[in-house]
């Protein structure tokens, strides 16, 4: 029996070698080099990190007894609500939280629930530096915020929408090599080593109001040996720009986040009217999104309520319960 199954066994490698050659290749496929084997490894452990690292909303709940941070003529009534000290008839404070962890993406929105007894209550949000994201003036009916954001849809700059943009001095394709999703963008000058720009919308009508934003953010790679210096303009026109520049990291994805205040201005742009959106670079470059413009990153976000009511014999105004939402997961 040893001999039969021997026998079978080498006419088998003859008839293989007879039909299809001794190229181990030609029967299993082309074997991967060094390369490919570390790309694919890093590729499957980022898919990795995705997944372990799913989206959530996170809540941060300030119920009675209320929290209060930068109180001015407020105080805490029996129950631990947020109420006018008396013989005040004005008085604010603020809700405040810093989000701790390094996943976070976005705010999302902050709800209170609110008792006007006759009086006024507004609400202002409010970065670490003190600058105003947003205001709600009547906090007594409307009683939630949704914080800003472009564009609305997750990812929907960077994800299979290469169509969407024009060209110039280059190529934009869709390639299934995102971090963030599926698919990304690919820039590829049409000549290595001299400026390549794409924009969006090919159209360049986009006619955008950044006036709100206080971030920019893209994920990028550089497709190259070496670091790849980038520029990105916001249009109003072709004379009209806010421009920034970034060395985006070879051959490794990372989060880039530029403050709208850093960028140079070309012209006289103005920012409630921007056209289209332009990156430009001398190499191949893989660009991924979530919201690529912000009002916040993670920083202290402060929720700042004012109370006010006629007299100081009037009842109080009271602030009974806020929360404040973001989003964490990549």
């Amino acid at each position: 029996y040893r001999l039969e199954f021997g026998g079978r066994k080498e006419l088998l490698e003859d008839w293989l070698d007879e039909k299809i050659g001794g190229d181990i290749a030609r029967r299993f496929g082309k074997a991967m080099t060094l390369p490919e084997q570390t790309s694919t490894l890093a590729y499957s452990l980022d898919k990795i990190a995705r997944i372990q690292a799913d989206q959530k909303h996170v809540i941060y709940v300030n119920k009675p007894p209320i929290n209060l941070y930068n109180a001015e003529n407020v105080i805490l009534d029996s129950n631990g609500e947020a109420e006018l000290a008396s013989g005040a008839t004005e008085g604010s404070f603020e809700a405040q939280v810093l989000p701790p962890s390094e996943l976070f993406m976005n705010f999302v929105k902050a709800e209170w629930i609110a008792e006007k007894n006759n009086g006024e209550i507004s609400a202002e949000f409010l970065n670490s530096d003190g600058e105003s994201l947003g205001q709600i003036y009547d906090a007594y009916d409307t009683q939630f915020y949704r914080f800003r954001k472009w564009p609305q849809g997750y990812g929907s700059f960077t994800y299979r929408n290469a169509s969407s943009f024009g060209m110039n001095g280059a190529s934009v394709s869709d390639k299934r090599m995102g971090i963030l999703h599926g698919y990304c963008l690919k820039l590829t000058p049409s000549t290595l080593g001299s400026d390549g720009e794409i924009y969006y919308p090919s159209t360049q009508d986009l006619n955008l109001d950044l006036s709100w934003a206080k971030w920019l953010r893209l994920y990028l790679y550089a497709d190259h040996e070496n670091d790849v210096t980038i520029k990105i303009r916001l249009h109003q026109d072709a004379s009209n720009y806010f421009e920034g520049s970034l060395v985006v990291k070879s051959k490794g994805w990372r989060k880039y986040e530029i403050s709208m205040d850093s960028l140079s201005q070309v012209g006289s742009p103005n920012p409630s009217q921007i056209n289209w959106i332009s990156i430009i670079s001398p190499y191949p470059i893989l660009i991924d999104s979530d919201h690529v413009f912000l009002p916040a990153v993670r920083e202290l976000m402060r929720v700042k309520f004012t109370l006010k009511r006629d007299s100081p014999d009037d009842p109080s105004p009271r602030i009974k319960f806020v929360k404040i939402i973001w989003r964490e997961g990549a």
